[in-house]
């Protein structure tokens, strides 16, 4: 028990301080300063202070009350001579308006609290440590923490007092001038005046020591904090696959990643060819930004370096910018890297690959000047015309049909026969002219002639191209003609559908290649920005998957826009695949979109599907063209089924033999396809939907499913919706 002091009553009714053996309490807290400097714990300077207090001047009981800036409230930290878990239970809110203690805090300016105090803002908890059975009297005191102009961040006027300054609201500011309340209580005497004096420098000293600790905890905090940004930073910059570096205006090399300490740095333990080889790449580096720094277009620039390790030429294109320290002010230039070396190599072998056409070309041109030597042994009627639809040379089964003139520029032969002869040429010229104004070098068709010997008519097959002369240019048009009439009538009709397929099939290809062009680069791009935004992704693990379909996506397209072109070639690698993940897939990947078009998704995937055999980038491609087919369907919204299934079906290679399937439905309420529609739905090129479509969806995907041994079938019911069922063959369970 502390030393008990008693307060006894001076001059003109002011109480007077400890007694004549208590220490002088200025020699008291200049001892305490020297304990408390080289302490930095809140509660061994809270008990520093209360031993002071109470066991060097002699009051009976003291406790400190932290202020928690960021609950709002006074909480008991430690006491000396009173119950320690009463007062750590103590947790007063700043909104308490009767709250002596709050009230102290508020206006930070001591209050005496009388002995039977019965005033309604002395409520507990102060009243149960000052005594609930004793008769006892205390004083409250501001934990001062120094501040000279108090001001809030809330306020931005100055108030003429700033005791009236402070709300509730303002405690959380670190510029509030109190950090706690200080409590000194004694029963056997009354504390007055002359103890707030006493005790205000102590108070001051514990609110200045508190506010030091908080300040180096915060500081603490901050360092670390920027010191993880850092390493967060640099681990950053060393993840991404292509040199990053920060220089100074001395083209000095400030900041850099991986990759670029890889081109530009050395050690000691270096070798003396990469200490030479680095050494050359910062001088070229160098080079080139001393070249930035005079023209600062943000164009990409080639820079040519040394390969440290193997010695070979490196090609990069870097791109730079000018940046500034926002804190020092100080500029600098950010460059990124790319190696574009694999890029000129492909470059070098596409031009080397146009020589060897043209080369290909002019020997494609010797050959069909040898080819008009054997034109007259052809089975065939074959025509050469000049640009002016002039018979050049036309061998002998020609001349039956077209004749010559002869001496005079007469046609032998009767006059019906000349009229034939006539008409023929007439009739020939005029297709060929027709022919000649459609695009492309080789066209087909057909032509109705009279056989001048019977006067039949006879349906001619004919197929032109253009002779072009070392510079490209069109000098003559050769026709065969070949008699269909009583040849094969049938094959007729089939041979006219394969050429026009083949047609299809060749701008298919040239579709492909375009698409392949002009998608490759902007996609490359993509990859690369998903791929950078996956390494500093700091959301939820639901973003994050919708993140990795996204990743997984790009890489799908990128295989869809290689395989463009070479359509119907048979998959490089196949695997077992279950269709309910990748119709899930699909579906996560568009559901903001089907949601946006007011599209309700019901899915009835059966359990323990047996796997299939296939390639899932081209069946998520498959499924994909049905779902936004089925979204097309339905231009102001709908209902959208998907199930999956197992059926039985008869192989079609073994008869009497029965074969699992697993299929996957896609069914929607749209409206519907017309029944003179349906039989082209697989062409390639059919669409219904203008310009906004290529007619090449539901053809690509039918090549697909047939690729994989599988077939699609199709119901519809106008006004109703279509239903598109893929079937594919269960692989066999062992």
């Amino acid at each position: 028990m502390a030393v008990q002091h008693s307060a006894k009553s001076g001059g003109q009714g002011q109480p007077t301080p400890p007694g004549r053996d208590s220490p002088d309490p200025v020699l008291v807290l200049n001892q305490l300063n020297r304990r408390v400097h080289a302490s930095q714990d809140v509660d061994e300077v809270c008990l520093l202070h209360l031993e002071a207090i109470v066991e060097k001047l002699g009051y009976e009981a003291g406790m400190v009350a932290i202020l928690n800036r960021a609950s709002g409230s006074l909480e008991g930290r430690i006491a000396m001579n009173w119950d320690q878990q009463l007062v750590s239970q103590i947790n007063v809110s700043i909104d308490d308006s009767e709250s002596v203690m709050v009230d102290v805090a508020m206006r930070a300016t001591p209050e005496l609290v009388p002995r039977d105090s019965h005033e309604g803002r002395v409520l507990s908890p102060l009243k149960d440590i000052l005594g609930r059975d004793r008769s006892c009297s205390g004083v409250v005191l501001p934990l001062l923490n120094g501040i000279e102009t108090p001001r809030c961040c809330q306020h931005t006027d100055a108030p003429e007092s700033w005791q009236t300054m402070f709300s509730p609201r303002c405690l959380a500011c670190y510029n509030y001038p109190v950090e706690g309340v200080l409590v000194v209580g004694s029963c056997s005497a009354d504390l007055r005046d002359a103890d707030v004096e006493i005790l205000q420098p102590f108070a001051n000293r514990l609110g200045t020591a508190l506010a030091s600790i908080h300040a180096v905890s915060r500081l603490t905090e901050s360092v670390e904090g920027l010191q993880t940004e850092r390493e967060w930073l640099l681990t950053a910059l060393n993840h991404i696959p292509e040199p990053v570096l920060l220089t100074d205006l001395n083209n000095d090399i400030v900041l850099e990643n991986k990759k670029a300490e890889d081109l530009f740095s050395v050690s000691e333990d270096d070798s003396e060819g990469k200490k030479q080889a680095c050494s050359m790449n910062n001088f070229l580096l160098s080079v080139v930004l001393s070249g930035y720094a005079v023209d600062e277009r943000p164009a990409p620039r080639e820079l040519t370096l040394v390969d440290p390790i193997e010695g070979g030429e490196l090609l990069y294109e870097i791109v730079s910018r000018k940046a500034t320290n926002p804190r020092t002010g100080e500029p600098g230039i950010v460059s990124v890297m790319r190696n574009v070396t694999d890029l000129k190599r492909a470059t070098e072998e596409l031009r080397q690959s146009f020589e060897r056409v043209q080369e290909l070309g002019h020997e494609a041109r010797q050959e069909r000047q040898r080819l008009n030597l054997i034109i007259q042994n052809v089975a065939d009627p074959v025509i050469i015309t000049n640009i002016a639809n002039e018979v050049l040379l036309m061998n002998e089964q020609a001349e039956r049909l077209l004749s010559r003139p002869v001496a005079g520029g007469t046609i032998a032969g009767t006059s019906e026969r000349r009229r034939i002869y006539e008409a023929n040429e007439v009739k020939f010229t005029s297709f060929v002219s027709q022919m000649r104004i459609e695009s492309g070098a080789t066209k087909s068709g057909e032509l109705e002639l009279e056989d001048p010997e019977t006067g039949e008519l006879m349906s001619m097959s004919v197929v032109s191209g253009e002779i072009e002369d070392e510079l490209g240019q069109v000098t003559a048009v050769i026709s065969i003609l070949h008699d269909l009439t009583k040849v094969r009538e049938l094959e007729r009709t089939q041979l006219e559908k394969q050429l026009f397929e083949s047609e299809k099939l060749a701008a298919t290809g040239r579709l492909a290649a375009s698409i392949a062009h002009e998608i490759n680069n902007p996609l490359e791009a993509i990859k690369n920005s998903l791929y950078l935004l996956s390494t500093r992704f700091e959301g939820s693990e639901d973003d994050r998957r919708f993140l990795e379909i996204a990743n997984r996506e790009t890489e799908r397209v990128s295989g869809i826009i290689q395989q463009m072109l070479g359509f119907y070639r048979p998959s490089l690698s196949t695997a077992p695949l279950n269709v309910n993940v990748i119709v899930e897939d699909i579906l996560a990947l568009m559901a903001k979109q089907l949601q946006k078009q007011h599209v309700q998704v019901e899915t009835n995937l059966a359990g323990g599907l047996p796997q299939v055999m296939g390639h899932g980038d081209q069946l998520k491609q498959v499924f994909l063209n049905m779902i936004l087919n089925n979204q097309e369907a339905m231009p102001r919204g709908g209902q959208l089924l998907i199930r999956s299934y197992v059926s039985t079906e008869e192989d079609p290679t073994m008869v009497g033999e029965q074969v699992s399937t697993v299929n996957v439905e896609f069914s929607d309420t749209g409206t519907g396809i017309a029944p003179d529609i349906l039989p082209h739905i697989f062409e390639p090129f059919f669409t219904t939907k203008a310009e906004k479509g290529t007619g090449l969806g539901l053809w690509v995907s039918f090549g697909i499913i047939r690729s994989h041994n599988g077939h699609i079938s199709v119901k519809s019911r106008p006004e109703r919706g279509v239903t598109f069922t893929i079937s594919l063959p269960a692989m066999v369970q062992v």
